[in-house]
């Protein structure tokens, strides 16, 4: 049978988590079995969930981010144990959202780069491709394009530069 792998900080919540739960539902009415792994918030789903991370470790990765800036990069247990209690083997894996303090990116694209897995990502925000805000149109700043520098949501989201060394040097 055919597996599918999705991660979602939030389980079956919010925008990007009813995606997630309408992937899983279709993959398993096309004969694939569905997992979705998540950081936090245990909801019922149709879909087998894997939590990957507590909530005493969510609180310490996000008060590394909070003071060090390093979201998607602190705390790397989660992913460690993540990848410990998931004994399935996917088909293929389906990134949502990277961000919330549940995961992190390095260990992550290190993983995907050797797991010879097929990945899909749905970009739902604009993380991925700025240093620190999820929607750079709420800040009216464009500074993503080159690179982000000064950010005024800094406090928020990880490193431009930690982030796309994680995605890029990761990936080769």
């Amino acid at each position: 049978m055919n597996t599918l792998l999705q991660n979602k900080f939030v389980i079956n919540s919010g925008s990007t988590g009813r995606i997630a739960k309408k992937i899983g539902q279709e993959a398993m009415k096309n004969g694939w079995k569905s997992y979705i792994a998540h950081g936090r918030n245990d909801r019922p789903s149709q879909s087998e969930t894997i939590k990957i991370e507590n909530d005493w470790n969510i609180k310490w990765h996000g008060l590394q981010t909070h003071l060090f800036y390093w979201q998607g990069l602190a705390f790397t247990k989660a992913i460690k144990t993540g990848r410990e209690n998931i004994k399935i083997q996917p088909n293929i894996i389906h990134l949502h959202n990277l961000h919330g303090y549940y995961l992190n990116i390095e260990i992550l694209f290190h993983y995907l780069a050797t797991a010879d897995i097929p990945v899909v990502w749905t970009l739902h925000e604009c993380w991925p491709m700025t240093g620190h805000c999820a929607y750079f149109s709420f800040i009216g700043c464009d500074k993503w394009k080159m690179q982000c520098n000064h950010c005024p949501e800094k406090r928020n989201y990880s490193n431009f530069i930690e982030k796309m060394k994680a995605f890029i040097t990761k990936l080769n």
